[in-house]
């Protein structure tokens, strides 16, 4: 199914706080969200260890490639399949230029002026993205929100990962449920594209301090 748009945000904030309650330094999390009489239910889904973009990376790609996720695939078409949520944390440096970090040997959660965040990442069945950003220490932010399919330059590898496994899906769901056409139709946004968009976000994450 497709859900109401406000009844998917209402289920990131609220998912996103009750992450924020348990502290930082928390695992990359997925959740398949399904449909339910009162709203929405966000069920834990498995993920491979790695570094976030990594582990989603192998989540979708183990959705077409092996029994198991095929076996997923097949039982969430059969529910009241929504989409998909990542929350992960990570760090960054927006003081630094690209040059200066390629000389870097620490991490950057060692350098100074580095800023611990955490982003909620959700595609639904809709071809839209949806998105929470929150500093350390500050409130979140609606970081992103798109509807037209063109969205995955946006969070690179994350949203891509995120993409293939709700198109999976989509493409075995009833007729109807889902809006194949923007699915199926999504595509990420060129390199200048996609920089222009890191850029106009580090620009506004700076100005939020």
């Amino acid at each position: 199914m497709i859900p109401d748009d406000n009844m998917i945000k209402a289920v990131l904030v609220r998912m996103e706080q009750d992450i924020n309650k348990r502290g930082w330094d928390q695992p990359a999390r997925l959740w398949a969200l399904t449909a339910i009489d009162d709203g929405l239910r966000a069920s834990p889904v498995p993920l491979p260890d790695g570094s976030p973009g990594e582990t989603l990376e192998r989540a979708a790609a183990g959705f077409t490639a092996t029994s198991a996720g095929r076996a997923v695939v097949a039982a969430l078409a059969r529910r009241e399949f929504a989409g998909f949520v990542f929350i992960s944390e990570s760090w960054a440096n927006y003081e630094m230029t690209p040059e200066q970090y390629a000389r870097e040997s620490r991490r950057l959660a060692d350098i100074p002026g580095s800023v611990e965040s955490r982003d909620v990442s959700c595609v639904d069945t809709g071809g839209r993205l949806l998105g929470l950003h929150r500093k350390r220490g500050k409130e979140p932010v609606n970081n992103w929100e798109t509807t037209d399919g063109n969205f995955s330059g946006l969070g690179g590898r994350i949203i891509d990962a995120l993409l293939v496994m709700v198109r999976a899906i989509a493409e075995k769901m009833p007729a109807g449920t889902a809006d194949l056409e923007t699915l199926r139709n999504a595509k990420a946004f060129s390199e200048q594209q996609a920089q222009q968009l890191i850029d106009e976000r580090r620009a506004m994450r700076k100005s939020e301090d």
